[in-house]
């Protein structure tokens, strides 16, 4: 596309009806203004941020009003600065223009009555010098201001030498550079007087901390003392120091140090004060050298100041660091470009200095590879010099004009994430030294990657609040429906049964309905336990709306919510959703981990969160045969079951999964004293038995599990546990028909099959062809239409391969992963037991490249090389003989 007149007109044109709700006399900040382009721009179209606002901002493409105080500058956008975003927008997506090129025609359209004037070279060059000569923006002040800012807190800190740990509260700072001395002494006690003479009368550079230990940068005494009255108070009772520092290449600098005596068992007060005592009365400045990196801080906080009148924050910081050395021509800030899936897997280029080949703007760097993508995986810094011909560590070696020196360097956020990388290349000039990154230059880089994170960090910061705050403003964190009974509730779910919204037929077998029961118990009605109560309470239907998934899905799920006494809540999810129930279960456990920290002091009620889970197929089954009352009904029994007995199933299976089985088995017959008719209770009291293993306690298993199935002939976890303890006691023709039936109430789960799976493995062709025999004449409904493979270990890979057909969407790589392993596992198990050694060799093999830590496999593998040694010395022996 070229632009022309008529082209920018239509373009207006386009702006002014997607900004037909805007008034006049409208003003928007910066988030703001963000928010309202990305509502208004139509699709497709990328993401407006503040960073890019503040470019066309500092381009002077958008102009709006000034307001603020020194350091920092509030922005208010008018209706004609959002039109002129969108159509910059609009013209980079439709016709990939450049902003260079927009602007350009922009500066010479008239938006007042919408028409182009005649544009002459005349007319662009008066714009082009307009900008040019005009004060700096503020982002150029703020990038000095933060690096002044950190290079004094810093300062502070090192003139403790090593004991001090953060920038004091409330002391003062000032700087000044220095040709030369004329102090007797470089390091000397001031008195108030003296030090009040010196900062009011000459020019200094001053920092002061609050009593929260932030930092706060001014350039003149008498505004200080009128911002921060609190500190300014406390200056006379100081302790004061003048010190001389100088750098490596001789610089000096001269400082006025003020130390709170009111404040002087503060430990980095204390710290710097005995330090400053001891070298009282230096003949020498403090050398800088001590300290790596503060040189570099100060040489271009302080000395090496830029002229640079535009850019953001960060491309001004950015400039600094790229002429921070001679030795580097170029820098430039790389972040993570998310992809469709929300995987990080490019960086791209955010910000670069003024040499930076024009060329690589729009390259991506893969995340991972060197030198920027393995800095920001690895979150290290990577120093390459000198390079090498075709250097494979430097992304773009030939397109950089083979750089002879390299470096990338994490920016890191203050919670310690790598938010993006910077990225440094010279050039070995004729006649010119190598570079050379000394101990000064990467101490010196690595404070930068520090400012440099906390910039990124603001801004992502920034723009995700913006979102957050307004989706408070218009819905509430997630949608709560509270009902005053149990039988409103449950009618609420049954009716998302009926109308089956978001179920497809592709869905319907693995999407389930959720419940929650929460019991709480808590001894204390003090106000701190009852605010902890209340705590556990939010906590739970948040939880449940916003965090099933790691990581969360954007839109919350909806929620109800019933009380049924001061210490007893029920909580639905309002809609079916495809989370398998095994994957619900271990976020409940997460749920309740978490809430077990919510103290204070020694205060904590306990939580009891208990899970319900009905696949929704079943559900909707039950709705045709037996209609809407009768499975309230069901729904009813079973949720009161579960607060009755909740926390007893609760500490019950907690003894389980440690192994506590004496104790599992105990709360698990508590509980049934308060729910006798729990198929539930029956069925997990049986799993206890059967895992202590002996035969009194399997036979009693067998019994607990035939009174589930009594109770719940539709259990199938109880018809899989019933089959599991016929099969440990070789009654192989009573498990095949436990396992059928499983399979005929649910065949989607994972753990289902591959017990099915290994009971068969573990089988004798003959024990297999008798059980076949005992399930044909017992149960010949459920082998009709159903043909079995000749040998149990056939049937038994069988099932494995079922299990590894099955979906799971949901989970992770890493949990894919450990799925296929296992897989490998089960199918060499089979193969074991038949006999097929190097066929299990084989299996255990692959099992072991996709998951080399797994003890089990290990084993097996070991186990199988064994057996194969064994057979070959077997065979050769024969064959001797």
């Amino acid at each position: 596309m070229s632009l022309d007149s008529i082209t920018i007109r239509k373009y207006w044109q386009e702006a002014k009806r997607l900004t037909a709700d805007l008034q006049p006399g409208t003003q928007f900040s910066t988030p703001e203004l963000v928010t309202y382009l990305n509502s208004h721009l139509p699709s497709p179209h990328e993401e407006m941020t503040k960073t890019k606002v503040n470019y066309l901002r500092n381009q002077g493409i958008l102009k709006p009003q000034e307001s603020g105080g020194e350091i920092r500058t509030s922005w208010r956008y008018t209706p004609d600065d959002v039109r002129r975003a969108l159509i910059v927008e609009l013209l980079k997506t439709d016709g990939y223009i450049s902003v260079k090129e927009i602007k350009g025609w922009l500066l010479s359209f008239s938006e007042g009555d919408g028409h182009s004037d005649v544009v002459g070279v005349q007319t662009l060059r008066t714009n082009t010098q307009e900008l040019q000569t005009s004060p700096p923006p503020t982002s150029v002040n703020s990038a000095y201001a933060l690096l002044r800012n950190r290079a004094l807190g810093t300062l502070i800190t090192a003139l403790g030498f090593g004991g001090a740990e953060m920038t004091p509260p409330e002391c003062l700072i000032g700087i000044r550079t220095v040709v030369q001395t004329t102090e007797e002494a470089y390091l000397s006690k001031l008195t108030w007087d003296r030090a009040r003479t010196l900062l009011e009368n000459e020019a200094w550079t001053l920092a002061v901390s609050d009593a929260y230990f932030k930092l706060y940068v001014y350039t003149d005494f008498v505004k200080l003392q009128k911002n921060r009255p609190a500190v300014a108070r406390k200056l006379p009772q100081n302790n004061w120091y003048f010190l001389t520092l100088q750098d490596p290449v001789g610089q000096l600098y001269q400082v006025v140090l003020g130390l709170p005596e009111s404040n002087i068992q503060q430990p980095s007060i204390m710290t710097i004060d005995e330090a400053l005592e001891k070298r009282m009365g230096n003949d020498k400045p403090i050398q800088l050298g001590e300290f790596p990196g503060l040189s570099t801080l100060l040489r271009a906080a302080f000395i090496n100041q830029l002229d640079i009148t535009r850019g953001t924050t960060l491309a001004v910081l950015v400039e600094i660091i790229a002429a921070v050395s001679d030795g580097w021509d170029y820098c430039n800030v790389l972040v993570s470009e998310p992809s469709d899936d929300g995987n990080e897997k490019w960086l791209r280029v955010l910000e670069y200095s003024s040499k930076f080949p024009p060329h690589l703007k729009s390259k991506l760097v893969e995340i991972g590879q060197p030198l920027s993508g393995w800095c920001y995986r690895y979150h290290q810094e990577v120093f390459v010099e000198p390079t090498a011909d075709n250097d494979p560590r430097i992304a773009f070696y030939e397109e950089e004009e083979h750089p002879t020196a390299a470096a990338a360097i994490p920016a890191i956020a203050e919670d310690q994430r790598v938010v993006g990388v910077i990225y440094i290349a010279g050039h070995t000039r004729t006649g010119e030294k190598p570079l050379v990154f000394t101990d000064e230059l990467r101490a010196g880089l690595k404070a930068f990657g520090y400012i440099c994170g906390d910039m990124i960090a603001r801004d992502q910061i920034e723009i995700e609040t913006v979102r957050s705050v307004s989706r408070v403003s218009t819905r509430p964190l997630y949608p709560l429906t509270s009902s005053t009974s149990l039988e409103t509730l449950l009618q609420s779910i049954a009716d998302e049964v009926k109308k089956g919204v978001g179920v497809s037929l592709v869905k319907v077998a693995v999407s389930w309905i959720y419940l929650l029961t929460l019991n709480i118990q808590n001894t204390s009605k003090d106000t701190i336990s009852q605010w902890l109560r209340q705590q556990g309470i939010d906590m739970t239907g948040n939880f449940l709306a916003n965090n099933l998934w790691d990581p969360p899905h954007r839109d919350p799920l909806p929620i109800g919510r019933c009380k049924l006494g001061d210490d007893q809540y029920v909580f639905a999810i309002l809609q079916a959703v495809d989370l398998s129930e095994d994957q619900y279960k271990k976020r409940i456990t997460y749920l309740q981990q978490e809430m077990r920290l919510m103290r204070i002091g020694g205060l904590s009620p306990d939580f009891y969160p208990s899970a319900i889970t009905f696949r929704y197929d079943d559900l909707h089954q039950q709705l045709e045969n037996y209609g809407m009352l009768a499975m309230v009904a069901d729904l009813k029994e079973r949720t009161l079951e579960r607060l009755t007995a909740g926390p007893y199933f609760k500490r019950g299976h907690e003894a389980l999964y440690t192994n506590d089985l004496d104790h599992a088995v105990s709360e698990f017959e508590d509980a049934l004293r308060y729910v006798p008719n729990s198929w539930y209770g029956y069925k997990h009291l049986a799993e206890a038995r059967m895992l202590q293993g002996t035969s009194s306690s399997i036979e009693e298993a067998i019994e607990k599990c035939q009174k589930a199935i009594e109770l719940n002939s539709h259990y199938a976890s109880a018809h899989c546990l019933l089959a599991d303890c016929y099969s440990y006691e070789g009654r192989f023709g009573e498990a095949l028909i436990e396992y059928e039936k499983t399979l005929h109430l649910d065949s989607t789960r994972h753990d289902f099959l591959t017990r099915y799976g290994l009971a068969l493995a573990s089988m004798s062709p003959s024990e297999y062809q008798n059980a076949l025999q005992y399930l044909r004449r017992e149960q010949p409904d459920l082998v009709e239409q159903r043909a079995y493979l000749n040998q149990p270990w056939l049937e038994a890979i069988d099932k494995f391969d079922r299990v590894r057909k099955l979906r799971t969407s949901n989970d992770t790589p890493d949990e894919q992963r450990a799925r296929r392993a296992n897989y490998y596992y089960y199918r060499g198990y089979a193969y074991l037991q038949a006999g097929l050694i190097d066929k299990a060799v084989e299996e255990f093999a692959v099992g072991r490249k996709l998951a080399p830590d797994n003890l089990q496999l290990i084993q097996a593998y070991s186990y199988a090389l064994s057996l194969r040694r064994r057979e070959e010395r077997k065979n050769k022996t024969t064959e001797i003989g």
